[in-house]
């Protein structure tokens, strides 16, 4: 937040004042030294600032429950990388051919083949045989090199494979010239299905191709081919992404750990408290068409402590439980637009058991998981038709909700101003506040200086060693009523180094210490305090 000086009478005030310094230094001539110039000031405010659950936790994190205003944070991530599932299918190879024959040339005429050859290429893929994918990324690379004195042509089919329109003209047959020469052609390959099970449906995971080598039939003229003459072949499917698959899956077991940084949730990042309850729901999403089996092994919570980090973990009896996913419904025979209707499981995590108040009493900083999950536990029910979208991949959900209602563990509010005062003005003074609390408890407000310059931090030997640190004031329980706040005045100390820190990029943290009785306290998002700093000294006004 950002505050200015002002305020209409002083203002006002202060105008005239810098009028008749100016028409001092104007009369001065051409004095070097600068013109000073003390007036008093009373009730000019420095800063105002709301300190309150709406003020600083965003208003999307807050929903009707049945039990009134409930806090509600909700996370998804991914349940498994889909590198878990389908390795790298990257894969090249290279074939040379030369004619069994010496001597020649032997005419070939136009339209002519000279080679031929069908070629299967195996995936290896562990735990599993595919039928059939369809790619979201990658390139075909195809290069061609022939020493035969004459116009070739290369005709290269991927068999059983969809190509769409915009690919290679939608067929599945790429052709290349060449010409005593290097050839070579790039596809990309998005949105290509490859059928990996052949057109009997019978073998997994293996692509089958032909390609053949003759003279184009838009040749002139025969082309003559020597005994000694060889053709290269080379072939690279590379930087393959898959976007869907479709075939077995055998059953086997994975450890998942994942974990999510709570760096996102604006003024909840200020945030410390010890809730009354609250309770944390996991629910696994299985938008996949295969069974799962999972548990939730571990969570942790990680802080930093100084220069180390401090991992604390989750105790509830519910972790290591594991429970059954059901596969998704999967719909629609082209592979682009299958459709899901997905398989759930849950988890309950609450305050009632186990450490969860403690865990999280304040923010973390990370939160962590373990997941043990296994694979189609049942084995092959699908018949070898298991449906997997590795855009669309299973998912855990965790939704924290807690009733606005603050135990005494902690619950402190905090908000950083930027106070900037006008370059031509100095203060010596005092600083008071009114400050308005409508929080059913009592609570305490500290204010201190922060974003110190190195200098201003060695002020401690004229000024204290906590002279950035202001008294604290001491707020007593207001009635709940935001419209009826209790109000407490108090006057401060507020030196000269203070007002000079603030104008050199200092900024001002204003902390709210919330004292909730040991039962705890019931609050509405609409309760908070309200901080108001006013100016009551002189200002010295220097015009050079």
């Amino acid at each position: 937040m950002r505050a200015r000086l002002g305020s209409d009478g002083p203002v006002a005030a202060l105008s005239l004042v810098l009028f008749v310094t100016l028409l001092l230094a104007v009369l001065g001539g051409c004095r070097t030294e600068p013109i000073t110039w003390r007036t008093p000031l009373h009730g000019v405010i420095l800063f105002q600032d709301s300190l309150g659950w709406s003020d600083l936790v965003p208003d999307t994190l807050w929903t009707e429950g049945e039990e009134g205003l409930m806090l509600e944070v909700r996370s998804r991530q991914p349940l498994l990388d889909a590198d878990e599932l389908i390795p790298d299918l990257d894969t090249a190879w290279t074939d040379v051919f030369t004619l069994p024959f010496i001597g020649g040339p032997i005419p070939v005429a136009p339209g002519a083949e000279v080679w031929s050859e069908d070629e299967t290429v195996s995936f290896a893929i562990p735990d599993a045989g595919l039928r059939r994918v369809r790619l979201s990324g990658g390139e075909l690379v195809l290069r061609v090199a022939s020493t035969v004195q004459g116009p070739l042509e290369l005709r290269y089919t991927f068999t059983g494979a969809q190509f769409p329109s915009g690919v290679n003209g939608g067929a599945n047959e790429i052709v290349l010239t060449v010409n005593a020469d290097t050839a070579e052609v790039v596809l990309p390959l998005n949105e290509v299905e490859l059928d990996l099970d052949g057109s009997e449906n019978l073998i997994f995971s293996k692509l089958k191709t032909q390609w053949s080598v003759g003279v184009p039939a838009s040749a002139t003229e025969p082309v003559g081919v020597m005994g000694e003459d060889e053709l290269s072949l080379s072939v690279a499917l590379t930087g393959l992404r898959v976007a869907q698959v479709e075939g077995r899956f055998d059953p086997q077991n994975l450890t998942l750990d994942d974990q999510i940084e709570v760096d996102d949730f604006g003024g909840l990042q200020s945030l410390e408290v010890g809730w009354t309850g609250l309770d944390l729901d996991l629910t696994l999403i299985n938008t996949a068409g295969v069974d799962f089996a999972a548990a939730l092994t571990s969570v942790t919570r990680t802080d930093s402590v100084g220069a180390a980090l401090e991992t604390t973990a989750l105790e509830d009896a519910v972790l290591g439980e594991a429970v059954f996913l059901p596969r998704a419904q999967v719909s629609g025979s082209d592979m682009g637009s299958w459709t899901a209707q997905p398989g759930t499981a849950q988890l309950g995590l609450s305050s009632d058991q186990g450490n969860l108040s403690d865990f999280l009493s304040s923010l973390p900083e990370t939160i962590g998981w373990s997941v043990n999950l296994g694979i189609n536990p049942l084995g092959d029910v699908s018949g070898g038709t298991d449906r997997l979208d590795l855009e669309q991949l299973p998912q855990l959900e965790a939704v924290l909700s807690a009733p606005l209602a603050v135990s005494s563990a902690r619950a402190v509010l905090v908000d950083t101003l930027d106070v900037v005062p006008p370059d031509w003005l100095d203060y010596q003074g005092r600083l008071d506040l009114t400050v308005a609390s409508s929080l059913p408890v009592g609570a305490t407000l500290h204010m201190k200086l922060v974003d110190l310059s190195p200098f201003q931090q060695f002020l401690e030997v004229a000024f204290g060693p906590e002279w950035w640190r202001f008294e604290e004031v001491v707020l007593p329980a207001g009635s709940g009523d935001p419209s009826a706040p209790m109000t407490t005045v108090a006057s401060l100390d507020f030196m000269q180094p203070h007002f000079e820190a603030l104008r050199n990029g200092a900024k001002l943290r204003v902390e709210v210490d919330i004292q909730a009785a040991e039962g705890g306290a019931q609050f509405d998002a609409a309760q908070g305090v309200v901080v108001k700093g006013r100016l009551d000294g002189d200002a010295i006004i220097s015009i050079q």
